[in-house]
């Protein structure tokens, strides 16, 4: 499934260049969930064997490539409505977010009580069978999407403004010095601009009889870009086969040549705003090391922990799960209500603040200090697991995807949406990666019987607790904006005296949080 969502930055690139009759997204979500639910459906009907085990896992993957591929596209479908729409983006986000959430909590109740009857081959019928209804949504175009060529004209009388906003700063429009991606358009060509809008961006290639039309203008304004997909793709099956194949060392060597090479290109490629949101975006995930082999403690039986927590899996997998997903609608409501015009850099740093104090109880849990004041594991670990922590890392994400939809350039919003998502997904294996190797040669734990978990206190100290703090000086990469501000590509707030005359508003200073 990593590989399959290593793969959306590729599929962004492709579907905003090529639309596909006459649309850049429709078509292609509506091929995606045809073709994730034909595969989900092979999947379940194959035979229970060891003999299906590959032909499985490649059914998987295309499933999965199917909804990674809706998944991207749809958020660069919003992120243009984002960009249209700047003061309903918090609404329009936590309202999407929100649905994500309630859908997965209906397919915990379903497939728990499903693996518990031995019947997990059901579920994915049913997920078949919700993929291929999903494809009806872009059948009819129920999204709205319009077509490539209005897009297009869009973006035009949008490039239009700000051009006429440079003028209007007592900016020249003439370009003495040629820049990827800029235009040329001098002074005396402000009133015909101001005519005719559409000059500014070629018209698409109409191709293959009117069935493809090729956005040129895309490619060439983000070739860059287009490189850095590539890389970041490689970076991320790169990381994908280390984890199998490599040794320790390896894999050590192998994320901080990664993090180097991806950071270093996204200053290449991308505007500096975005680099150094998607630079924070990829650190944050770093540091809050993955501790995988600990989970292992609370369900792991009294052959491996005596006197333990020993959790069923329905509790772990279903129960905690459901109450997880209900914490994180809360935090969704939370952050539309109370955080939806507050600072970027402060939302983080109370976030990253409060949340601290709350891993606390999973020491408490692994030192059995609850027991000993007679509360019990079942009570104590949904107080205070699934309620608060979900709820406040839910505040921090909803400020980090409205912040990632602003950002995206015009027309090639699915491309730089996947290469950001990328980046922070790469950074959550870069950290899985760390705490493997933690866990193996630093402060070393075994959970497999006889089990040894007497380091895991200090791991989860260290990882949880010490090294997230450092989100805290990483805030200075994010714009010193609110969540409610459209900002331009320089992270400056662009204010409208009137719905035909935008202004900007330089942003307060870098070390002034508001």
């Amino acid at each position: 499934m990593g590989l399959a969502s290593a793969m959306k930055a590729l599929t962004a690139v492709v579907c905003d260049t090529f639309a596909l009759f006459g649309y850049t997204k429709r078509w292609y979500m509506f091929a995606s969930c045809v073709m994730g639910s034909a595969f989900a459906l092979l999947y379940a009907l194959l035979p229970a064997n060891p003999s299906s085990g590959d032909i499985a896992a490649s059914f998987i993957f295309l499933s999965y490539y199917g909804i990674a591929n809706v998944d991207i596209l749809s958020e660069g479908y919003y992120s243009r409505l984002v960009r249209n729409l700047p003061k309903a983006g918090p609404a329009l986000v936590s309202w999407v977010w929100w649905f994500v959430r309630s859908g997965s909590t209906v397919g915990t109740m379903i497939q728990g009580p499903l693996g518990d009857l031995n019947m997990p081959q059901v579920g994915v019928f049913i997920a078949a069978w919700l993929q291929f209804l999903a494809s009806l949504i872009y059948l009819f175009n129920l999204y709205g999407e319009k077509t490539n060529h209005e897009e297009r004209i869009g973006d035009a009388c949008n490039i239009h403004k700000e051009l006429l906003l440079e003028l209007e700063k007592g900016k020249t429009l003439s370009r003495t010095e040629r820049k990827e991606g800029s235009l040329d358009v001098d002074q005396g060509k402000a009133l015909e601009l101001e005519a005719i809008p559409e000059l500014l961006l070629p018209q698409p290639i109409s191709s293959c009889c009117g069935l493809i039309e090729i956005n040129k203008e895309v490619i060439m304004r983000n070739k860059k870009v287009v490189a850095y997909s590539v890389v970041m793709t490689t970076a991320v099956i790169t990381m994908g086969f280390v984890n199998i194949f490599a040794d320790t060392l390896g894999l050590l060597i192998t994320c901080v040549v990664v993090s180097l090479v991806c950071s270093a290109m996204s200053f290449w490629a991308l505007p500096s705003i975005i680099a150094k949101a998607s630079v924070f975006i990829y650190l944050s995930s770093v540091v809050c090391i993955n501790l995988p082999g600990i989970d292992k403690f609370y369900i792991a039986g009294p052959d491996c922990v005596p006197g333990g927590p020993h959790f069923s899996l329905t509790f772990m997998y279903t129960v905690c799960t459901v109450l997880l997903t209900v914490s994180s609608l809360t935090g969704i409501l939370v952050f539309n209500y109370f955080f939806s015009k507050s600072n970027y850099r402060k939302i983080m740093i109370i976030t990253t603040v409060v949340l601290t104090p709350f891993v606390f109880p999973e020491v408490i849990m692994l030192k059995r200090w609850n027991i000993q004041i007679g509360i019990p594991d079942y009570l104590f670990y949904i107080g205070t697991s699934t309620i608060i922590s979900p709820l406040v890392k839910m505040i921090s994400w909803m400020a980090a995807v409205i912040l990632l939809s602003r950002l995206c350039p015009r027309g090639s919003e699915s491309t730089v949406y996947a290469l950001l998502a990328s980046f922070g997904n790469l950074g959550f294996t870069t950290g899985t990666s760390i705490g493997a190797i933690l866990m193996e040669y630093v402060w070393p734990i075994k959970s497999n019987p006889p089990c040894d978990f007497k380091n895991a206190v200090k791991l989860v100290i260290v990882c949880h607790i010490i090294l997230p703090l450092l989100v805290i000086p990483m805030t200075l990469l994010l714009p010193n904006v609110r969540v409610s501000d459209e900002i331009d590509i320089n992270g400056n707030v662009v204010s409208k005296k009137t719905d035909e005359e935008p202004y900007v508003k330089p942003a307060r200073n870098s070390n002034e949080v508001h």
